[in-house]
């Protein structure tokens, strides 16, 4: 979307948004949001904070149905054979699906008026149709149809945007390299060496470019803990989170665990520095690895709400961080730490004690509050007992 008309014909797609009449979920205007934009910035500074508001406030239904296409449609893209081809299933249009959503998604969060209807879109169980063993996702699928169209339950849409935004971390072509003799369009391999792996995964500046901006759309569904006071979260809890957290199968988490583990300590330029607060960094591999270090830490120490009984379900990721035994983790995580916590020591620039909690604030200890919560979270979690 580099010309101006481009630029022009999304911005006034915008303005129609916040129209009073409800758009059909099949009128050919969604498609702008998914084809239009080329960059995140055009998504960010064309679809103002003003712009969503506005929509959010005098039309409900329209985001709503936003929100279903764009989670619809990167389904749909994920699900294709081909995916990710320019021509068939374009990797642009998965990502403007991403970055829209990302854009969007903290705006609902703010008012609390839209809790229930937050309830309703993301996390209820949905029907529809399915004509046969196909799933007609966007108009008529191809093939014959021998069998009339069946009414049938599905997932929260809440559940499908998080099954493929994790599935996009190890989608092979978009986020990782081709594995020699595997076919599969997912492949859950860790992306770094360290813990669990003894060889790096190489990957082109473009996969970790994508892995970013899915990392960022995960850490945006996991923020509405933000738009809560803090003795509420561990009590109602972050839908998103607790999906996670307690329904992924062991694999995924253990290959999730990893890539943001190792990627987070694998890091080592001299002049880097984990930031704290709001430091913006302009370095693609710094913002993956502040991202990787940020989603790990929110998966282990997110609180579980409990049940009615008073039953709290096993946090899987902080679950398996307590299963660690082999002396080659203890030992890449031991280095991995020490490298970060040594920064101060060799760069007088790098962020100092002031910037952590007054709290936690001690004279000797000079890293940042995310090398504190990482190492507090190890100590805390009991080690694997041998037998």
């Amino acid at each position: 979307m580099g010309n101006t008309d481009s630029k022009l014909a999304f911005k006034q797609g915008i303005f129609k948004l916040s129209s009073t009449e409800a758009i059909a979920a099949n009128d050919p205007y969604w498609r702008a949001f998914y084809e239009l934009p080329s960059s995140t910035d055009d998504i960010f500074s064309l679809f103002t904070p003003a712009d969503i508001r506005r929509a959010r406030d005098s039309s409900p239904k329209n985001i709503e149905t936003l929100i279903y296409t764009l989670t619809s449609r990167l389904s749909a893209l994920t699900h294709h054979r081909n995916f990710p081809n320019p021509d068939t299933a374009p990797e642009r249009q998965a990502l403007n699906c991403i970055r829209v959503l990302t854009r969007i998604l903290p705006f609902i969060y703010e008012d609390e008026k839209l809790e229930r209807w937050q309830d309703e879109v993301f996390w209820r169980k949905r029907r529809g149709s399915r004509h046969g063993k196909t799933e007609v996702l966007f108009g008529a699928s191809h093939g014959e149809q021998d069998e009339e169209p069946k009414e049938e339950e599905y997932a929260p849409l809440g559940e499908e945007l998080v099954n493929t935004l994790v599935d996009l971390l190890f989608y092979v072509g978009f986020t990782v390299p081709p594995a020699e003799r595997s076919k599969n369009r997912v492949t859950y391999a860790i992306w770094q060496k360290g813990v669990g792996c003894t060889t790096a995964m190489g990957a082109s500046s473009e996969m970790e470019s994508n892995r970013i901006e899915v990392l960022r759309l995960l850490l945006t569904l996991s923020s509405k803990a933000l738009y809560m006071p803090a003795h509420v979260l561990p009590v109602k809890g972050v839908n998103a989170l607790t999906y996670l957290v307690t329904c992924l199968d062991k694999q995924l988490v253990l290959s999730l665990l990893c890539s943001q583990l190792n990627t987070a300590l694998n890091y080592n330029p001299a002049s880097w520095r984990v930031p704290y607060e709001h430091v913006v960094y302009k370095d693609p591999k710094q913002i993956l690895v502040t991202y990787s270090l940020q989603f790990l830490l929110t998966l282990i120490l997110y609180p579980i709400p409990g049940d009615s009984k008073g039953h709290v379900p096993k946090n899987n990721f902080r679950h398996f961080l307590g299963r660690l035994h082999r002396l080659q983790d203890f030992e890449f995580l031991a280095e991995g730490m020490t490298r970060t916590l040594n920064q101060p020591l060799l760069n007088h620039d790098f962020e100092d004690v002031d910037s952590l909690p007054p709290g936690i604030r001690t004279a000797e200890f000079k890293g940042t509050y995310a090398d504190f919560l990482i190492i507090v979270r190890l100590i805390r979690t009991p080690p694997r007992r041998k037998k």
